[in-house]
Parts: structure tokens; C-alpha cells; sequence
């Protein structure tokens, strides 16, 4: 049985690694064995974990308004069993059988070969690694890592960094690695956003900083962000200039972040429109493609119309309707419960929420794993 224990961490840490050819990033792994272990043991429903279940329970029901396409809609549900079963294994694996300390240091060093991958693929052959990994990226762009492109490289070693920091401050040299790689190797203009955003709220939440510091702090890491990236001849370099000198070129000058957000406005519209109203998992695109023109700001040429919906939030909110209102509920329980006695978790909650907006799914490990830390933080006596 402790032989699963540790496969299971594995495949939450090095979740787009293929066995087998699915079709899909994210390979189903983790989820098989966290099935297997709910099946095998008995822990307690925290409140958080417990909203969960509702959620995952909820996206079956919603399966009965169009089972049109069962196995697109299967793609969805399991989306939401991630979240419940992975969860709920990990919050028991990680209260009883595996000390905090142990799992820190598995963490500590499965950084380090997502650091190495990405290295590696710089100095060898970008596509070094396509034998386990579905690798998707041009030469203007960064590496992948163990990642399929780029953007979810800069994303998993955003992820690292927050849990890190997370389970010990002491991990700021850790954390440094993640900001480099983050800029050196996936060159990710998406996961510079969300570390400026974290940067943000961070400096927002300090108390024993004035308002005036806290303005000249971001103010400042704007440059320190353009000497960093500012090679014109990569991508993330010539997105940081122009951002420099028009913060409103935004969705004009990246395909990737101006498909993303389109992806955000429009999934969260169709939630509105829809009063709120399950859609189902078989009518984002034709929604999509019906709506974008209603934003002159959208550039409708870039949005993706064949996939799933970029946003982790975006997409339940579209899909669930009211019953994903359960998602920020959850986070909100958490505020409320930490913010006067473990303050520094709100940070945290802000985070996640954050980076839930972007094309991150909700069946993504690291965001599982990093919200579960938070729940087993808020419980500790």
C-alpha cells in the first residue's frame, strides 16, 4: 500500500507524463490511484473537501442535459472528480501517513528536475523530452520542460513556488529558482502576468508597509521585469516592451493571452446570459463563436474554437452554472476561517483564485495540491 502512496505523488508532481497516448495534457493517473485509495480508507469530510464532492456530484447531473457527446462530456466530469477524489486522498495521505516534512522535501527535489527538463531541452534539443511528453513550442518561444508548451511550464513552476512558500518561508531560495525559470527557460508572458498579479496582492496585504512603498514597489518591478526579458527577439521580450509602451496592446500583440482572456470574458458571459443556468459540455464553441463579436476589443481572429475553454473557473462556471458558485464558496469559508488567525493563508486563498482564471484546469494537479496544503493548513490545530 506505501508503494502507492509514493506512485500517486509522483503522478500529482509530474502530471502530463504519458504512459500511454490519451489524447489529453493532463494524463489520468492520479486520478485512477486517488479512487483507489478513497475506496481504501475512510478519513473525515472536511467542510472545503466536502464542497467538493457536491461539485463533482453536480457535474454528473448536469451530464443528463445533453448527453449528446458522452465522451466530450466525460473529458468535463472528470475534470471535477480530480478535484474531489485527488483532493480528499491527498488531504488523508498527507494528515496520516506521510509526514509534511517528507513531502516538502519530494517536492524540493521534483522541482529540480522540472528545472533540469527545462534546462536540458535549452542546451540539447527542445524537443528532447517528446517521447513522454506531448511537447508544443517554436524557437521564439521558451521551453516545455515536463510540460506540453511553455505557458504551463511558467504556470506548474508559478504553482511550486506558492507551495514552497507555502509550507515554509524559509524556501525564498527555491521560490528564486521558480522566478528564473519562469523568465530564462518558459519565457511565459501568461505566467509573468499572475507573478506580477501575486506581487500585487502580496505587497496589497502588508500591513507594516505604507500605501505610497507599496506603489514605488510595483512601480519599480515593472523595468527590473523589461531588463530581465527584454530580448526583442523572443517572444515574451517583444510582449514586454510593447506592454511598456502601450499597457492597452494587450490582446493585440499575443495570441496566446488575447485567446485566454477572450476565453474568460466569453465562458463568464454565457454564465449571465444563461442566468446562471448549467450549459452543459457541448456548447462553449458554438457560444463562443456566436458572441465573441459583441467585444471590438477581442481579436476574433485568435480565439480558439476546437477545444476545451481556457479558464479553470471560466470553464465551470460556463458548464455548471450556479451549482460552480460552490467553487468560490469554498474559498470564501477559507478566508473567513483564516483571516484573523492565520492571516498569512489569505495570501494564499487571493492566489488561487487568482490563477483559476487562467487556462489552468480544475483537474491540475499542482492547483489540487496546492489548495489541498491550504485546507490541511487551515485545520491544523
Amino acid at each position: 500500500m506505501k508503494l502507492i502512496y509514493y506512485i500517486f505523488i509522483f503522478f500529482l508532481l509530474f502530471p502530463f507524463v504519458r504512459l500511454y497516448d490519451f489524447g489529453t495534457d493532463i494524463q489520468p493517473y492520479a486520478l485512477v490511484l486517488s479512487i483507489v485509495l478513497v475506496l481504501k480508507i475512510k478519513p473525515k469530510l472536511v467542510f472545503p473537501i466536502l464542497l467538493y464532492l457536491v461539485i463533482f456530484i453536480s457535474s454528473l447531473l448536469v451530464f443528463l442535459i445533453d448527453p449528446s457527446n458522452p465522451v466530450n462530456s466525460m473529458r468535463s466530469i472528470a475534470n471535477y472528480a480530480s478535484l474531489f477524489f485527488i483532493s480528499y486522498s491527498l488531504y488523508w495521505l498527507v494528515s496520516k501517513k506521510i509526514e509534511l516534512v517528507l513531502l516538502e522535501k519530494i517536492i524540493k527535489f521534483s522541482l529540480y528536475v522540472w528545472l533540469s527538463a527545462g534546462l536540458l531541452q535549452i542546451l540539447v534539443d527542445r524537443e528532447l523530452l517528446d517521447f513522454i511528453i506531448s511537447v508544443r513550442t517554436t524557437d521564439n518561444r521558451g521551453v516545455t520542460g515536463l510540460a506540453p508548451e511553455p505557458t504551463f511550464y511558467g504556470m506548474i513552476l508559478l504553482f511550486y513556488g506558492l507551495i514552497l512558500y507555502l509550507l515554509n518561508k524559509n524556501n525564498i531560495i527555491h521560490v528564486f529558482f521558480c522566478l528564473v525559470g519562469i523568465l530564462f527557460l518558459a519565457k511565459s508572458s501568461m505566467a509573468l502576468l499572475y507573478v506580477i498579479s501575486i506581487l500585487v496582492i502580496s505587497i496589497a496585504l502588508q500591513k507594516n508597509i505604507k500605501i505610497y512603498h507599496k506603489v514605488l514597489i510595483v512601480a519599480l518591478s515593472f523595468p527590473l521585469v523589461f531588463f530581465a526579458v527584454g530580448d526583442q527577439d523572443t517572444r515574451l521580450g517583444y510582449i514586454v516592451s510593447s506592454l511598456l509602451k502601450d499597457p492597452m496592446a494587450l490582446l493585440e500583440i499575443d495570441a496566446s493571452i488575447g485567446d485566454r482572456i477572450s476565453h474568460l470574458i466569453l465562458s463568464f458571459k454565457g454564465f449571465f446570459d444563461n442566468f446562471t443556468m448549467p450549459h452543459g459540455y457541448n456548447s462553449s464553441q458554438s457560444y463562443f463563436v456566436e458572441n465573441a463579436w459583441r467585444f471590438k476589443s477581442l481579436n476574433t481572429e485568435w480565439l480558439s474554437t476546437g477545444g476545451r475553454i481556457m479558464s479553470g473557473y471560466g470553464a465551470a462556471f460556463f458548464e455548471l452554472g450556479f451549482f460552480s458558485l460552490l467553487i468560490p464558496l469554498s474559498s470564501l469559508y477559507l478566508f473567513k476561517k483564516n483571516y484573523k488567525r492565520k492571516h498569512e493563508l489569505v495570501f494564499h486563498i487571493l492566489s488561487i483564485n487568482i490563477i483559476m482564471l487562467s487556462a489552468i484546469q480544475l483537474a491540475n494537479t499542482f492547483f489540487i495540491l496546492y489548495s489541498t496544503l491550504v485546507i490541511l493548513k487551515t485545520y491544523e490545530t
